[in-house]
C-alpha cells in the first residue's frame, strides 16, 4: 500500500521484469478491498512469470515511485 501526500491510499503490485523495477496500481483504497487486490496481483504475477509485457495492463507505471 502507497499512501499519497494528500492521504489517499493505494494498492500497488511491485515486481521487476527484465531488470527493471516496475509497479502496477491495483486500486484505491477502500473502493479496492484487501482481498480484491491480491487477487488482481496473484493474477498479474502469473502474467509475469510467463514473460507476459504488461504495458498494456491499467495502471502500469515506469517505476514504483512514479
Amino acid at each position: 500500500m502507497l499512501v499519497s501526500r494528500a492521504g489517499r491510499k493505494f494498492w500497488y503490485l511491485r515486481y521487476t521484469f527484465r531488470q527493471h523495477r516496475r509497479a502496477i496500481k491495483l486500486g484505491e483504497f477502500p473502493t479496492t478491498s484487501l482481498i480484491a487486490a491480491r487477487q488482481r496481483a496473484y493474477e498479474l504475477k502469473g502474467q509475469i512469470d510467463r514473460c507476459i509485457g504488461l504495458g498494456q495492463a491499467s495502471g502500469h507505471l515506469g517505476s514504483p515511485g512514479a
